[in-house]
């Protein structure tokens, strides 16, 4: 919940005790903080911020630097149409996007936001409402991993920097 509404504040208390307390996040930076009080600093520190738009949809967040990667696949992170889900068609396009930049069983990270025509998705895939069903799963794998694989090559020497977060 944190990630997917992060212009909201939010304290989550234990038996008295607060465990987290994050202020409403309103621009990029903000947003990287608290993906940072969530993900780690780790992944933060190593995060490129990237926006991409077709005509019928927007892609959105944080890559983690092909040099911030994990042995599983536990810092990745979708939300479509503000709803957090778990999709492999997304996962696989962000996959493709950085198949040459991770060594073999490595994963990347990320959190990233996907907006589309709600009529495009489905979200009674699942009883759970965690996956969905697209209407265009090909063009939407297509449109991931190329906004992904431009973003990264543009980390590459040579390439634009991306590591500076919009203002």
């Amino acid at each position: 919940l944190a990630l997917a509404r992060p212009e909201v504040a939010l304290k989550v208390t234990r038996n008295g005790r607060t465990v987290l307390d994050l202020k409403s996040a309103l621009d990029a930076q903000a947003q990287l903080e608290r993906i940072g009080d969530i993900c780690g600093d780790a992944f933060a520190s190593q995060a490129v911020y990237m926006e991409r738009d077709s005509k019928a949809m927007v892609l959105s967040g944080w890559l983690g630097l092909p040099t911030y990667n994990r042995s599983q696949a536990d810092k990745q992170f979708w939300f479509v149409n503000g709803r957090s889900i778990v999709d492999k068609t997304l996962n696989h396009a962000v996959r493709q996007a950085y198949r040459d930049v991770l060594f073999h069983g490595r994963f990347p990270a990320y959190v990233l936001y996907l907006s589309l025509d709600p009529t495009q998705v489905d979200t009674n895939a699942h009883p759970t409402k965690h996956e969905v069903r697209f209407r265009d799963g090909r063009s939407i794998h297509s449109f991931v991993s190329q906004a992904v694989d431009h973003v990264l090559s543009d980390t590459r020497p040579g390439g634009h920097d991306t590591s500076l977060v919009p203002t």
